[in-house]
């Protein structure tokens, strides 16, 4: 698969840190550069629920696919500002 980055820059969510606010919000984002990344996400979420398992794993996995579609000189993860908007930020030197 040939890694797409994104141009969203920016927050694209704010206010919460519940990975079943989260989870939806990022997969969306990760849908609209790599489809079929994101469907296997969803599956592996739904089948950790049904399960019972621990989902923090699986936001662990997305942050790191989403930190990988980055713009240049941009990284995915939570704002220095602001630690409950998660977004595409400029990589501070």
């Amino acid at each position: 698969m040939m890694e797409k980055q994104t141009t969203i820059t920016g927050s694209v969510s704010e206010g919460t840190m519940l990975l079943v606010n989260l989870f939806p919000k990022f997969v969306d984002v990760l849908e609209g550069i790599d489809p079929g990344q994101a469907e296997e996400f969803k599956t592996e979420y739904e089948e950790a629920i049904d399960d019972g398992e621990d989902l923090g794993y699986i936001l662990d996995d997305l942050f790191d696919a989403l930190d990988q579609i980055a713009p240049d000189g941009h990284y995915f993860g939570a704002s220095t500002a602001d630690r409950a908007s998660y977004g595409f930020w400029p990589v501070e030197e």
